[in-house]
């Protein structure tokens, strides 16, 4: 709701302004071919046309989105004027009603009932309506119930089919926190736990802070990142971790893959949650943890100290968090992770190699940046030295 220079936009809300709408990152309706044969296809159409009828005005694009289950609900609905500003309308309590039996007549699919359906379209065309399962990511909050809401929707429709956030949300209970308390109780139980074949500590923070250069430099939406002590990585599909680096050479390593069979099965069979945490020292807390411990979406935690990483006994294979982790387990991943981002050539492979190699090094400078990026504009380069310099790896 701000202009470009960050003041408020004297015009008010934008389409752009508003979250969770149907659109794709050009700014166009998300418009997929609809499902053929479906029984529910003549009722999605009578749908479609009663929203674009409940718009008032001279709309030119709109999007209604529905969330429900059995016992809540909760509907925006937007559209867009020839000026490009957004507006909210009211969905009259009829296709309220339509779109609730759109998702009785949707159980009777092998995944059960929807959890959003999504209207959009511009004005002349015929309207896209999709059924949403969460599987892509997260809904943004609005369109979240209460856990209880959940719970009962599952005690209702037993194969659902349903996210790991989902199940986490309905189900986790803080059962994955590890408040300072707990971590630090005595115990005279000696708990056994393994030794994990990942990079030692400092150079896994060094090339994953090269990534976060390079990934912040050249604007991607999804990628590493670099906090006061903190390295961070979020991936497509709802997948990432954090790095925490911790005085006395310790470390924590923690995150989760966007879906997760083992948890996934400790929620929808009530089961006791892997114990991610068997072992580990006392300063494996809620403030070294990655955020997703908080959601109950944690899937793997492995702790640094004496020189070598340690999981719990138990813990998955190392290649099942693959997918939430960047590519720093050595120099040629790192180096093949940087050409990919900038493009693949001789000139930049060499590039590549020197940063990292700086970056261990704790030498990496801004020139060494201008080299692998030499398209990059001077606040670019900046931004991107900048995450070496917190990082501790420019000179």
């Amino acid at each position: 709701m701000t202009t470009p220079d960050g003041l408020p936009n004297p015009n008010g809300p934008t389409w752009s302004d508003r979250p969770d709408v149907p659109l794709r990152l050009d700014g166009t309706l998300f418009n997929p071919a609809p499902n053929e044969n479906s029984p529910t296809d003549d009722l999605a159409r009578q749908i479609g046309l009663q929203v674009t009828m409940a718009a008032p005005g001279r709309w030119t694009r709109l999007a209604a989105t529905f969330a429900l289950t059995s016992t809540a609900e909760h509907t925006v609905a937007m559209y867009a004027d020839d000026q490009g500003r957004a507006h909210e309308f009211t969905i009259p309590p009829n296709v309220i009603q339509m779109v609730d039996e759109h998702r009785r007549l949707s159980a009777a699919s092998p995944d059960g009932p929807w959890w959003r359906l999504a209207v959009s379209t511009e004005h002349g065309q015929d309207p896209a309506v999709v059924e949403d399962r969460g599987a892509a990511e997260p809904f943004a909050p609005e369109y979240v119930f209460p856990p209880d809401v959940y719970r009962e929707e599952f005690r209702r429709y037993p194969t659902i089919a349903a996210p790991l956030w989902l199940l986490a949300h309905a189900y986790h209970d803080n059962r994955q926190r590890r408040p300072d308390v707990v971590a630090s109780a005595p115990t005279t139980i000696q708990v056994p736990n393994r030794t994990v074949d990942l990079p030692d500590a400092d150079p896994m923070w060094a090339r994953w802070a090269v990534l976060a250069a390079v990934t912040m430099a050249t604007g991607n939406v999804y990628g590493a990142g670099i906090q006061p002590a903190t390295a961070i990585y979020e991936a497509p599909g709802y997948s990432g971790a954090t790095l925490l680096m911790l005085p006395g050479r310790h470390a924590v390593l923690s995150g989760g893959t966007g879906e997760n069979a083992r948890l996934a099965r400790a929620y929808r069979l009530g089961d006791d949650l892997p114990d991610l945490y068997a072992g580990a020292p006392g300063w494996v807390t809620d403030a070294t943890l990655n955020i997703r411990a908080e959601r109950g979406q944690l899937t793997f935690c492995y702790w640094y100290t004496d020189g070598k990483w340690h999981a719990a006994h138990d813990a998955e294979d190392l290649s099942l968090a693959a997918p939430a982790l960047p590519a720093v387990g050595n120099n040629v991943d790192v180096t093949d992770s940087l050409t990919r981002l900038v493009g693949v050539s001789p000139t930049a492979t060499t590039a590549a190699q020197y940063l990292v190699v700086n970056a261990e090094n704790r030498t990496a400078t801004r020139a060494h940046l201008e080299t692998l990026l030499p398209d990059a504009t001077y606040e670019a380069i900046s931004t991107a030295l900048n995450q070496l310099q917190l990082a501790g790896c420019a000179s």
